[in-house]
Formats: structure tokens, sequence, C-alpha cells
């Protein structure tokens, strides 16, 4: 579990940075998306504001579970082994969050290769994070039957 933490401190403190810094140094790269992913939700700002709830509640909503399955099951793969993974999607959820809080839309700035699109490190790292969790769950063998004795 200190490692999912971990992962996701460090994923938004280096996702806010960067925001930081692309708006510091190359201000004309940045783009407000006021709406959901990939500007998916646009207005009334009524709906923004929805998500914006919605979305917050569902990111601590996960967080508390994964911290009471790890403390009911300590031994659990869930959280064991998908720590890095976990704490890429969770941290950059958190930091795009942050932003729609604080500036009232995520800074992107990154462009989407092949595509007039953009988006910033934390959207990035919850698309490693999903596919990395992906593979490691499609890996992942089912336990073997066990044999019941017929005596």
């Amino acid at each position: 579990m200190k490692q999912l933490i971990r992962v996701a401190g460090f994923i938004i403190l280096l996702d806010q940075i960067s925001k930081w810094l692309a708006g510091k140094f190359w201000p004309s790269w940045v783009q407000l998306n006021s709406g959901g992913a990939l500007s998916l939700v646009g207005k009334p700002e009524i709906l923004n504001y929805g998500w914006l709830i919605w979305v917050g509640l569902v990111l601590v909503g996960w967080m508390s579970w994964l911290i009471w399955q790890s403390q009911q099951f300590p031994k659990s793969r869930l959280v064991s082994e998908s720590a890095v993974p976990l704490g890429l999607i969770w941290g950059g959820g958190m930091s795009n969050w942050l932003d729609r809080w604080l500036m009232s839309g995520v800074r992107d700035w990154l462009v989407i290769p092949g595509t007039p699109l953009k988006n910033n490190l934390a959207d990035w790292a919850i698309t490693l994070g999903v596919v990395w969790w992906l593979w490691q769950s499609a890996r992942v063998k089912p336990p073997k039957p066990v044999k019941l004795s017929t005596s």
C-alpha cells in the first residue's frame, strides 16, 4: 500500500510541476480543458461541476476500498502486485481532479501524436497504468481445482 501511495504522490507532483513549467515557459502550448475526458463533457457548466464531484467521489471511494483491502487481506495480490499500475492510475486521476478543482479545467499541453488533441503527464500515467494493470490481470493463472476425497 505504501508503494501505491508513493507512486501516486510522485505522479501528482510530477504532473503538477510539468503543467506549471509548461505554463511558465511555453504558455502557447497550454490549453485549459474544461470538458471531461478529451473534452467529451462540455457545457453547461453545471454538468462540469457534477462531473467534478462524481469523479472525486469515485477516486476517494476507490482509494478507500484499496486501503480497506490491503488491511483486510495483507497478502492480497490485488494491492501488492498491482501497486505501481494502480498508483499511476490513481495519481493521474487525482492530479487532473486537482486541476479541475483549482483551475476549473485540466491543463493540457502535450500533443497526442497524429491528432489535434492535447493531454498531460497525468493522462499518460493513467493510460500506462491501465495497460499495465490489464496486462498483469491477463497473466494471472486461475487456481488449480482442489480434489475432494470421496471416502
